[in-house]
């Protein structure tokens, strides 16, 4: 009896996983693996409710209008955008996770797909070579780009090929972005506040590739 329950677990857990599980393909390079409903906020404090993703070619959002996909207009500033109780702020004209804030300062997750991977073939004595596809990503129907049929790219959307995530963290700092690592922060700051920074860190033993540890950056900057 005992058995049976652990099978029936095992299959029960594994559903769940799978149903969890979501791989971006050429044909929905989304964030999400459905349009979700997400409140825009922009600066002159108006807010908007619409099904909304974040697109993986340039981290840029889209919402679904009649069943058909747009490109978000930004030109009334967006202050920030909530997605399932999760934060996004703009970079450099790219959408980012908050996954930290103090005051002004944030500790942000970029992600994009690695295109690049995909039109990549292994030329002669195993060197790279890239496929003209790189420069015409519309030939190789990438969803949300050459087809922006919401309902099309829903069936369509395992068809396509596994596409790959690239992510990079970065600091938000005074407006100012700067990849999260010390030679980031060494770039944009003064020779005396580095070398306070090198103290913090020492005394706080910060470890540079841990998300946590780099939280605890933004308390230097408070």
């Amino acid at each position: 009896m005992k058995k049976y329950i652990l099978i029936v677990s095992v299959f029960l857990l594994a559903g769940l996983l799978n149903a969890q599980s979501f791989n971006p393909t050429t044909k929905w390079p989304y964030v999400y693996k459905n349009f979700q409903s997400g409140t825009i906020y922009f600066n002159d404090k108006q807010t908007l409710e619409l099904q909304v993703n974040i697109h993986l070619l340039k981290s840029v959002l889209h919402y679904v209008n009649q069943d058909m996909i747009y490109h978000a207009d930004t030109s009334n500033p967006i202050d920030s955008i909530i997605i399932n109780k999760v934060k996004y702020v703009y970079m450099d004209n790219q959408l980012v996770e908050v996954i930290g804030e103090k005051k002004n300062n944030k500790l942000v997750l970029l992600k994009t797909g690695d295109f690049d991977v995909l039109f990549t073939t292994t030329g002669a004595y195993g060197t790279a070579a890239h496929t003209s596809a790189v420069n015409d990503l519309a030939s190789y129907e990438i969803g949300g780009i050459s087809n922006m049929n919401h309902r099309q790219l829903v069936l369509e959307k395992e068809d396509g090929k596994l596409l790959p995530v690239k992510t990079s963290m970065y600091f938000i700092i005074d407006d100012k972005p700067v990849l999260a690592t010390k030679k980031g922060l060494k770039d944009i700051l003064n020779a005396d506040k580095f070398k306070q920074l090198e103290v913090y860190a020492k005394e706080n033993k910060i470890k540079w590739k841990k998300t946590g540890d780099l939280e605890k950056i933004l308390l230097f900057f408070e």
